[in-house]
């Protein structure tokens, strides 16, 4: 009669080693397994199709602690033109004021094209590569840290919650046994690939046609996939790397190219003024950044911009005539001055220009007495009446509590 087996005191070591060994990977592998714990039911699909009809009910209701003021006239027009370009297609320069929200509703829309799977692949570019990181860094918090965002988007945000805020994490990142190939980096950022079980997937169709990707499998079966799988954002300075821009799709194989592009006021005030500077600028975004979309493709896109020379960047790609594919519109701080004030003048001949003359003495006299503008401030609020008179502006909300009293009054210190 045979007995157990009789190992020596190395081969039974060895063997517990191994079975060890196993079991923490198969405990390690499970821990790493998104699949099964993504929290499929909890999506507001009510909540969630009302925002895909509209960028700026998208930004009231998920971005509502950034976008806190009301709207300006001039932001209804942007999200109304970002929205177009970023569900339909085509190109648009948008040229607003300084301060007036081009930066935080551009990294918006990046937002809105990633959540709903309007775009694949988003370069975003800004003057500096400090500027486009920065982006990264909203894009980033939102789709990390944003409760509404991970309730009706889990197929993206629960998969990037799962990583800690640690891009070290995305290497082994699985669902159902398959990775996610998600990456999550300072300066560019892959969607997770999130394969849907067919329940889940036909629950999601019934709802929007467009949220689910069908893959059909070497045997011929389907397998479902989130829209947003595999999306990709990139950033760079205007003078960065930006050039080949292609990726292969880990699950379908496909060549992925850019298909969108946001240039946030790629110039500054140095740049604006320098003729070669400009020209070098528009042979980048004319040259390789239309090209970026590859030789069989059409990228759209987003130029948010602001005017600081005549014949600079922003003014050119905002002029119909001179670039007439970049559909260009221009926006105002101030939509109707009083008469004697125009955008480059103050008239003493009119009771509103002689107000605003003295207010601008008073503003020279306060900063060398006291540094700071108390003088002119109280002169305003003694003569606010009408000093505001005949002004309209289209962003009535926007002005520094702590310094000024209206919108009216910071428009002019800007224009001062």
């Amino acid at each position: 009669m045979g007995g157990p087996a009789r190992y020596s005191h190395e081969e039974a070591a060895r063997r517990h080693l191994e079975a060890a060994t196993r079991w923490q990977d198969k405990i390690t592998t499970a821990a790493r397994d998104i699949g099964d714990s993504i929290p499929w039911d909890g999506v507001n699909w009510k909540r969630r199709k009302r925002c895909k009809k509209s960028l700026k009910t998208f930004c009231e209701t998920y971005l509502k602690r950034t976008c806190s003021l009301g709207w300006s006239k001039d932001q209804e027009i942007f999200l109304e033109l970002a929205q177009k370009s970023m569900s339909e297609g085509g190109k648009c320069a948008v040229g607003m004021p300084r301060g007036g929200g081009k930066s935080t509703l551009s990294r918006a829309t990046v937002l809105y094209g990633i959540c709903y799977g309007f775009t694949r692949y988003v370069t975003f570019v800004a003057a500096t590569e400090k500027l486009a990181v920065r982006a990264m860094d909203f894009i980033k918090a939102n789709l990390y840290g944003n409760e509404l965002l991970q309730q009706d988007f889990p197929e993206i945000c629960y998969a990037i919650k799962r990583l800690n805020n640690r891009g070290n994490l995305a290497r082994g990142q699985l669902c159902h046994g398959r990775l996610t190939e998600v990456v999550w980096s300072s300066d560019s950022i892959r969607m997770p690939i999130i394969t849907m079980p067919e329940e889940v997937a036909k629950s999601y169709l019934k709802q929007d046609k467009k949220s689910v990707i069908k893959v059909k499998k070497s045997d011929g079966s389907l397998e479902y996939m989130s829209a947003q799988s595999w999306v990709i954002v990139n950033v760079a300075g205007i003078t960065g790397n930006i050039r080949g821009s292609n990726e292969t799709h880990p699950l379908t194989l496909e060549v992925i190219r850019p298909d969108f592009v946001i240039l946030d006021d790629i110039q500054d005030d140095q740049s604006a003024i320098n003729p070669e500077t400009v020209k070098y600028y528009i042979r980048l975004v004319d040259g390789t950044i239309e090209g970026l979309a590859g030789p069989d493709g059409a990228i759209s896109g987003l130029m948010p911009c602001t005017v600081i020379a005549v014949n600079d960047v922003a003014d050119q790609y905002l002029s119909h005539e001179v670039k007439p594919e970049w559909h260009g519109v221009r926006c105002k701080m101030i939509l109707q001055y009083p008469e004697g004030i125009d955008d480059y003048t103050i008239s003493c001949a009119t009771e509103s220009g002689r107000l605003w003359l003295e207010y601008i003495d008073l503003r020279k006299k306060s900063h060398q007495v006291y540094c700071d503008n108390r003088l002119a401030l109280e002169f305003y609020k003694e003569h606010r009446k009408e000093m505001d008179a005949g002004f309209e502006v289209t962003w009535p909300e926007r002005y520094d509590r702590k310094t000024e009293v209206s919108a009216i009054q910071s428009a002019m210190e800007k224009k001062i």
